[in-house]
């Protein structure tokens, strides 16, 4: 290989790249490149993917995860559909954990294709299918895109309902109830939510009952269960503590009992749960987690009448939140501190991003809310 390398670098097809920390060549031109894989038959490039695949498994086995959109690819040229959908996953993971939702929502949506259009597909596919759908919840819920995941349950509604086991049907139903009430649906989704804290009740899945009762805290709140909403904060937090290392339960479990005791008017507690979250990003290096706890300190500031103080915190928020569903919640509270204190022009600028993306994505529960501030002028 060294051989042959140096010849063709000494042709002027290839050159060196990078000596350190590893020999790598580029082609001189993409188009040497695009005629030399050209010139080789499907079989033999399949052949050939396949082979750099395995290898990389084998020489990178302990980084792997640097690797998975790079193994995605060869196994998606290769042979090994289910391999390319694995590390798309994978790779859809990492992308979210980096902030980067709509890298990670194409990675997810390409494992997806894949796999709805293999054909003969066994029952294990089916379930590799429906534990997808299932990771995937989370980039739409963080994208607020309740109108692609609403869609994507019921089109696969019927695989559910025949192949989900009591676990699967637990995270399914509970991600469906939350987009049905981010949709402005609160009471189907209630309905979903409750059905789905049952069914991970009975087979004792600690994790579904905690993500479960974290939303239904919001939809109890949405709805003026507010003792209700307590409660099941209570439980959500008490799970999140338990499963520390879930960034997204902590996060979500302490800012929407904050939102609860908002809701009550109990400033202390609001707060309280506000620093918790603050802590919590700052040992993890979570940005979520801290931009949680600067919407939460706004509506801390707007329960307290101190609308410049609430102001000061909702901007942060806005500035470092890489979340739709959270950045234009940010915006409705913002919106409703500037019409509070007589700047309307603000108000304006502030509310009509959210309002068009609300429209796009079906996040109608902060759309109606924008739509009644835009109407009071």
């Amino acid at each position: 290989m060294d051989r042959s390398l140096s010849g063709l670098e000494r042709l002027d097809f290839i050159r060196t790249r990078t000596l350190q920390p590893d020999l790598e060549y580029i082609f001189k031109h993409a188009l040497t490149q695009e005629v030399v894989y050209n010139g080789l038959l499907k079989k033999e490039r399949q052949n050939i993917h396949e082979r750099i695949g395995l290898v990389m498994e084998q020489l990178f086995h302990d980084k792997l995860p640097e690797f998975y959109e790079t193994l995605a690819y060869h196994y998606r040229q290769g042979q090994s559909l289910l391999k390319a959908v694995d590390y798309l996953i994978k790779a859809g993971e990492k992308s979210f954990k980096r902030y980067a939702l709509d890298e990670s929502h194409s990675y997810f949506k390409e494992a997806y294709d894949l796999l709805t259009n293999k054909p003969d597909k066994t029952t294990e596919d089916e379930r590799r299918l429906i534990d997808l759908i299932i990771k995937w919840g989370d980039v739409h819920f963080f994208r607020a895109d309740f109108i692609g995941f609403i869609n994507l349950f019921k089109a696969h509604e019927a695989l559910v309902e025949s192949h989900a086991d009591k676990e699967q049907l637990a995270m399914l139903y509970g991600w469906f109830g939350t987009a049905l009430s981010r949709r402005d649906m609160p009471v189907d989704g209630y309905r979903y939510l409750q059905k789905a804290l049952q069914i991970a009740g009975e087979v004792g899945d600690r994790k579904a009952i905690g993500y479960n009762c974290m939303w239904l805290t919001q939809v109890c709140a949405d709805l003026g269960l507010l003792d209700e909403a307590v409660i099941f904060g209570e439980r959500a937090r008490e799970a999140a503590n338990h499963f520390e290392s879930d960034q997204y339960m902590f996060t979500w479990a302490f800012y929407i009992s904050a939102y609860a005791y908002w809701f009550r008017g109990d400033v202390k507690k609001t707060t309280e749960l506000g620093q918790a979250l603050l802590d919590y990003g700052r040992t993890h290096s979570d940005l979520r987690c801290i931009a949680y706890h600067y919407v939460v300190m706004g509506c801390r500031g707007v329960a307290a009448g101190d609308f410049p103080t609430a102001i000061e915190y909702l901007k942060k928020c806005i500035q470092i939140s890489p979340d739709p569903v959270l950045s234009h919640g940010a915006r409705m509270v913002l919106g409703g501190c500037y019409l509070s204190i007589g700047l309307l022009k603000e108000t304006l600028s502030t509310i009509g991003e959210a309002i068009e993306y609300s429209k796009k994505f079906g996040y109608e529960w902060i759309g109606h809310l924008l739509k009644h501030l835009k109407e009071w002028f």
